[in-house]
């Protein structure tokens, strides 16, 4: 009897199933590695792609002026009652949200990207996360009224959550 069988045989049948599949999942692994030129593993999604169409321009900036125009501003176009209504808190609340939430997570601040392009500001990323929860809008809302995309949407609301 040689040594391999003989430790095979001393193993349980969970410890053999486990190697088998752990054996497996390396070799499949191996394959698809193969399979790519350099040898690296690519994320899915995102990044420029040959063939991938760029993103909308959905006009952020814009949409993050009229919302600091009609709410935000030293003279709002909407009153604190109004702001009340939409919002179903007073603009204090709101303000005071804000602030714990830009302090406890840098990805509420409003950064920029490669390009110098502003992002989403944080009364932006704010207002879309208390909409899918106060109202359970959706995300085509949401773009329509603050122009932010699906997956930036729930990106947004996880990271509030």
């Amino acid at each position: 009897m040689s040594s391999d069988s003989s430790r095979d045989s001393s193993k349980s049948s969970f410890d053999q199933a486990t190697e088998s599949f752990i054996k497996r999942r390396r070799d499949r692994r191996k394959k698809k590695n193969d399979g790519n030129k350099d040898g690296m593993r690519h994320k899915k999604g995102g990044g420029s792609k040959t063939g991938k169409s760029g993103n909308k321009d959905r006009g952020r900036e814009a949409y993050h002026e009229l919302l600091m125009h009609d709410y935000f501003d030293v003279h709002p176009v909407y009153d604190n009652k109004d702001f009340h209504h939409h919002f179903h808190m007073s603009r204090n609340l709101f303000d005071c949200i804000l602030n714990r939430l830009v302090e406890h997570d840098d990805y509420f601040i409003r950064k920029h990207d490669a390009l110098g392009n502003h992002g989403f500001s944080p009364h932006q990323k704010l207002t879309c996360a208390l909409h899918f929860l106060a109202y359970g809008t959706s995300t085509d809302q949401l773009d329509e009224y603050i122009r932010m995309g699906e997956s930036t949407s729930l990106q947004n609301l996880e990271r509030f959550c």
